[in-house]
């Protein structure tokens, strides 16, 4: 064994060598843990050529016999690193979105293998999150993982290569390590039916206030048809009668929990993913719908992840629009670009275009929140502003709790015609009360 202190730390390694001869060495031989755990750290510390030393070590020693051993081995690492991703704040949809990320569609696919082997201890509990296992679902779709022993095999089969299929599990697992720790969003599959020991603003079970099924499907129904229409106009107009209707049935909701003895009650976090390419400039379209609907979020650059808090059915409402704006703006940003050639398809007119259609959508969304709220103090009275105040409010402190250091970033754009299209398209209609489409 050598010991190698990197960056002050201490590590214990496996001297392999890579001929996967352990007969001349003194004592015993390292066991499959060990030739796992260092072959991992080697990928943690970016130590590439040591990384492979080991994983032909590895294969060496699977191709003589030892498949099923290092199989289990394996298995059982990394069932263990995703448990504690969940006991770290991580969540499936978001660790899987990281892992494809920073690594490769390979990694992915080992994840997911993963994620339905650790999801079979709870999938059946009484306590089961419905969310959480609506994201396994979503991260492991038709997937039949062997059990243990029969992994490594299965991995083999689809990449045609023992070492290969070695290496991707070990680059997962040692990533799985590295993760950060994210703040709580709710208690991991390890809590479920018990009483977790402490309980912020972020982790507090939330009272459940999703939105009415019948205005989640007027909603749909309008975004659907902006979504399809080749008509900017007419894709603003049912937008802003979407965002309208949200807003007023989010207000009516809140003045019902108004009486709510706990003060945010109800307040909790998502996340949401925001995928490459342009993610920055698709992450300030998001913040837009995010003040719009009294929400409040925060963004992770190095993720490319995106933390939103809010009432349960505002954050609904949030992923619906975010969805369907994204789709709009690049649907919009394609077209628009035609006209101009080659210099269309250019990264600086994109990013410009999808900046400048977040912030001017920004305000177009306001606008219909606005115009909801007028309705609402015509029903409520002057009552509604302090519970409106209060509910954006509690969706701040709930961001601040558990991201009490923040700082601003500032996205810069450099394309003249990018911005001015991507206003035109942001822009293209008036969206007052003459502009508003009945819902069916």
């Amino acid at each position: 064994m050598k010991k190698r202190r990197r960056n002050g730390a201490s590590s214990v390694f496996w001297d392999g060598g890579g001929d996967g001869d352990t007969t001349t060495r003194r004592g015993a031989p390292p066991s499959w843990d060990e030739w796992v755990t260092g072959a991992a750290q080697a990928s943690v510390y970016g130590d590439e050529r040591d990384a492979r030393s080991r994983v032909r070590t590895l294969t060496d020693h699977a191709l003589r016999g030892g498949s099923g051993e290092l199989s289990d081995t394996l298995g059982d690492k990394l069932v263990a690193a995703v448990a504690g991703c969940w006991q770290r704040g991580w969540q499936p949809a978001d660790l899987t979105h990281v892992i494809g990320r920073q690594l490769k569609a390979d990694h992915r696919k080992v994840l997911a293998d993963v994620v339905a082997l650790d999801a079979v201890t709870y999938v059946y509990s009484a306590h089961a999150d419905p969310g959480w296992l609506a994201q396994v679902d979503a991260v492991t779709p038709d997937v039949a993982p062997p059990d243990r022993p029969g992994l490594l095999a299965h991995w083999t089969a689809a990449h045609h290569d023992t070492e290969s299929a070695i290496a991707t599990a070990v680059e997962t697992l040692g990533l799985l390590w590295r993760l950060p720790t994210q703040p709580r969003l709710c208690p991991p599959p390890s809590e479920w039916g018990h009483t977790p020991r402490s309980s912020g603003p972020a982790d507090r079970p939330a009272a459940a206030r999703a939105a009415d099924p019948k205005i989640t499907q007027r909603v749909r129904a309008l975004l659907a048809k902006a979504e399809s229409t080749d008509f900017p106009e007419e894709a603003e107009a049912f937008t802003a009668k979407a965002q309208e209707l949200i807003a007023r049935h989010a207000i009516d909701q809140a003045m019902l929990d108004a009486g709510a003895e706990q003060p945010g009650r109800g307040t909790a976090g998502r996340r949401l993913l925001v995928d490459d390419p342009y993610a920055k400039a698709k992450s300030l379209l998001l913040n837009q719908i995010v003040a719009a609907n009294r929400c409040s979020c925060v963004w992770h650059p190095d993720l490319s992840i995106s933390t939103v808090f809010g009432q349960t059915g505002d954050l609904d409402a949030v992923e619906l629009l975010f969805t369907s704006l994204l789709t709009q703006a690049t649907a919009s940003m394609v077209t628009a670009g035609r006209s101009l050639g080659a210099s269309g398809r250019e990264r600086s007119f994109r990013q410009s275009f999808l900046v400048a259609f977040a912030s001017r959508i920004g305000e177009r969304l306001q606008e219909a929140t606005a115009s909801a709220v007028d309705a609402a103090r015509e029903r409520h009275g002057d009552d509604v502003l302090p519970v409106l105040a209060d509910s954006e409010a509690a969706a701040e402190a709930a961001r601040t709790d558990a991201f009490p250091r923040l700082r601003t970033q500032r996205i810069s754009t450099s394309n003249h015609h990018g911005w001015i299209a991507g206003q035109a398209a942001a822009d293209a209609a008036r969206l007052g009360p003459d502009a508003a489409i009945n819902a069916g």
